[in-house]
């Protein structure tokens, strides 16, 4: 099972790094960007994401049950339609089809 901790392990790592890179990107935004707003919420998505499939991996090494993370796994739909956001602020930062994407999406998800 020592493949599962060289998987689960880094992962705990990256979890970690996305949501500082989210709160940081959520918190200081100067100029309220739109930009900043939807890689925070990508990443903060993509760190919990990342999290549960790190822990996942981790507890299956040690032959723990994982069904509660496998369903709670769902989560990583979530970076789709922040991840559509990102796509339409690219293009421009005050893009409403980035904003009636995420009315849209975010409840449909």
């Amino acid at each position: 099972m020592i493949h599962l901790e060289i998987i689960g392990y880094p992962l705990l790592i990256c979890a970690a790094v996305e949501f500082l890179l989210g709160i940081s990107l959520l918190r200081n935004n100067p100029r309220n960007s739109s930009v900043n707003r939807s890689v925070g919420a990508f990443s903060i998505f993509t760190a919990s994401f990342t999290l549960i499939t790190g822990l996942m991996d981790v507890l299956a090494s040690f032959g723990r049950d994982i069904t509660p993370l496998a369903r709670a796994n769902w989560v990583g739909w979530l970076m789709i339609p922040a991840a559509i956001q990102f796509l339409y602020y690219m293009r421009d930062e005050n893009s409403k089809a980035a904003r009636v994407a995420g009315y849209l999406l975010y409840p449909f998800w």
